[in-house]
């Protein structure tokens, strides 16, 4: 199972990236993103930017990149 995490600030994703275990960045869209494991858990987080349409472009993207079982 995947878990993706987004936010629009990067202090909201700060603390979450830090426990990422085997991360690696990914560029997506023109943005980064990384990926990485929290325990048996495979996570991707990062920045949506502010704003409901870029939560929506973002989220689409990564959706049909990752197809993630939870947002």
């Amino acid at each position: 199972a995947k878990t993706l995490i987004l936010s629009a600030l990067p202090e909201e994703t700060g603390e979450i990236e830090s426990h990422l275990k085997n991360a690696k960045q990914i560029k997506i869209a023109g943005e980064i993103f990384q990926e990485g494991m929290i325990g048996n858990q495979s996570v991707v987080c990062g920045l949506s930017g502010i704003g409901k349409v870029n939560a929506a472009l973002t989220t689409q993207a990564l959706i049909d990149y990752f197809a993630p079982d939870m947002i």
